[in-house]
């Protein structure tokens, strides 16, 4: 008899340890550690930066504690989030602590509703990732081509030399504005594929007046993939987010901005390949070193000579110009190396280097819609180009301002091929703990198993 209840007594213990074990799979955060749920003194950059390390996962929870009376927690849309407006909340919780449990991969975005707090910086986006997948095998083969394409111009060669090492600290301000050469990043391996990646613009010191130099050294190490996101943090009223082209960032001109962001934290996704300026339009923010310039690749692609590119898009609403860079950088449609205005149009890639690529339709290059990608001969391991875009130097020539277009016009056929589906991301590392957590749950449950019975 005191057998059996010894017995009863352990499989109670392995049962409460069971369930311990599968709870540990999720985790439960405090919004903002020791900050708790207020208006932050630095503005919204502290929550940013608290949830920028950390892997949210669906089933973990969300602590906000606050004053209540003080502060409330309101779920809301990323346009509310954006404005800071707060009448019609998805959800809105008044009792502290409010737990969230987060059920749903995606952007979540709350709030405090209370008059002029949010504009303050009490504010969170976060990005939650759901259950993990393995990514499928990469691709091994090249489809051939179905019929003849078009070429693509041969680029003539840089003179710009090779960019020095970056320095291992911020380098001191310069005697002249221009912004000191950075260095090439790693080259990621061709056949990899990875998560976007979320980058805070300057970490900790985050978007303000620094040294000359000191965002471009940010960058040097960075590999920027079409996908990621950059979030600009900074003081609210005090600073901005403007893109601008390169001649306007070069001579930091304020008066025409491509797209202009007042509403911190800043998220902007790079959507297309190539460089991206960015610059701060209060008056001598820029001069005094307040400008980034990156370079976008496309990641996980590797394109070799004799892979062909497919256009596809509505006749008459877009087309496809072969230009050099200093036109690609420009958006300069007025000069073109070859134009095509009839989809699908399919351009073979038949030689080494850079390759640029814009629609000529009046704003669509400014708005977005260009390529630029780099061509390898395919026997060794393609290096991208610098993840930081190239500042202005007084001897740079552009490349390819001599090339010949090439002849003749493609041949569109009457169906465009389909695009080869793409490696899915890593699992998050979350994943690793809830494997862990199960393996742990069954050897309980077998031991108690193997004891009652």
């Amino acid at each position: 008899m005191a057998r059996n209840t010894n017995m009863a007594f352990f499989a109670a213990v392995v049962a409460a340890a069971l369930l311990m074990s599968l709870a540990s799979a999720a985790t439960t955060y405090q919004v903002g550690d020791g900050l708790g749920w207020s208006i932050p003194s630095g503005g919204a950059a502290a929550y940013t930066t608290w949830a920028d390390n950390k892997t949210f996962t669906v089933g973990d929870t969300l602590v906000f504690t606050y004053s209540s009376g003080n502060h409330d927690v309101a779920e809301v849309t990323k346009a509310a989030f954006d404005a800071c407006n707060a009448t019609n909340p998805i959800t809105l919780e008044t009792a502290s602590p409010t737990n969230i449990t987060l059920s749903s991969s995606g952007e979540h975005y709350y709030i405090c509703t209370f008059s002029g707090h949010c504009s303050a910086g009490q504010k969170l986006s976060i990005s939650v990732t759901g259950a993990s997948s393995p990514a499928p095998a990469p691709r091994t083969t090249r489809p051939p081509s179905p019929s003849p394409p078009a070429s693509v111009p041969a680029p003539a060669p840089s003179t710009i030399s090779p960019p020095p090492s970056p320095p291992a600290s911020v380098p001191a301000p310069a005697p002249s504005t221009s912004t000191p050469t950075p260095a090439a990043s790693p080259a990621p391996t061709p056949s990899s594929s990875r998560a976007p990646v979320t980058w805070t613009v300057g970490n900790n010191s985050g978007w303000t007046v620094l040294p000359p130099g000191s965002y471009q050294t940010w960058a040097a190490n960075k590999t920027f993939v079409v996908g990621d996101t950059l979030v600009f943090n900074y003081s609210n009223g005090t600073h901005d987010v403007a893109v601008v082209t390169k001649a306007n960032y070069d001579s930091c001109n304020t008066s025409s901005t491509l797209a202009l962001f007042t509403n911190p934290p800043t998220r902007i996704t790079l959507n297309s390949t190539g460089e991206n300026f960015f610059i701060c339009t209060f008056t001598g923010h820029c001069a005094g070193g307040q400008k980034l310039a990156i370079n976008v690749t496309s990641g996980n692609k590797t394109f070799v000579v004799g892979d062909t590119l497919v256009f596809n898009y509505s006749n008459g609403t877009h087309d496809v110009a072969v230009v050099t860079k200093a036109n690609y950088d420009s958006c300069n449609t007025s000069s073109t190396l070859a134009l095509f205005t009839n989809p699908p149009t399919r351009i073979t890639l038949n030689s080494t280097g850079e390759n640029f690529f814009i629609c000529t339709f009046t704003g669509h290059c400014a708005g977005g819609q260009k390529l630029a990608i780099n061509v390898t001969s395919g026997s060794t391991t393609a290096t991208p180009p610098s993840s930081t875009a190239t500042p202005p130097g007084s001897g740079a020539t552009p490349p390819g301002s001599s090339a010949n277009p090439p002849p003749g016009s493609p041949t569109s056929p009457n169906t465009p091929s389909s695009p080869t589906p793409e490696g899915s991301a890593p699992p998050p590392p979350n994943a690793a703990a809830s494997l862990g957590a199960a393996g742990l749950s069954a050897t309980f449950l077998s031991i108690a198993l193997a004891l009652l019975f």
